[in-house]
Parts: structure tokens; C-alpha cells; sequence
């Protein structure tokens, strides 16, 4: 395989960023595609996420 991916989407709504356990975060804030200002917290969501939903005995086996 010349190229293996896995793509999360995630809707950036008040309940969704509560269920991450993320209220700081101001989900109209993140939206914006050129939210430069909220790298860190996108990066927070980002791994929120992965820690939900990326599961290492699955995806290693792309890379064997």
C-alpha cells in the first residue's frame, strides 16, 4: 500500500467538547478554519479524540 490513513471528524458543538471533557474551550472559537489562536486548544481536542476513538491494535497492523 502506497498510502494508509484514518480520518476522524468531529463536530466542534458545546455537548461534543463537554463529552471530551473539554468546557474551557469555546467551540465558536474553534471553528474557524484559520483559528490560528487556537492551535493549542485544537491540538487538546485532537488528542481527546484520539484517546477516544484511535485504537493502536488496529492501525499497527498497517504498518507490518
Amino acid at each position: 500500500k502506497a498510502l494508509t490513513y484514518q480520518r476522524t471528524t468531529i463536530n466542534l458543538t458545546r455537548a461534543r467538547l463537554d463529552d471530551l471533557n473539554l468546557p474551557d474551550i469555546d467551540p465558536q472559537r474553534v471553528r474557524e478554519m484559520d483559528a490560528a489562536d487556537q492551535i493549542g486548544n485544537l491540538r487538546r481536542i485532537g488528542q481527546a479524540v484520539a484517546k477516544e476513538q484511535v485504537r493502536m491494535d488496529l492501525l499497527k497492523q498497517f504498518f507490518v
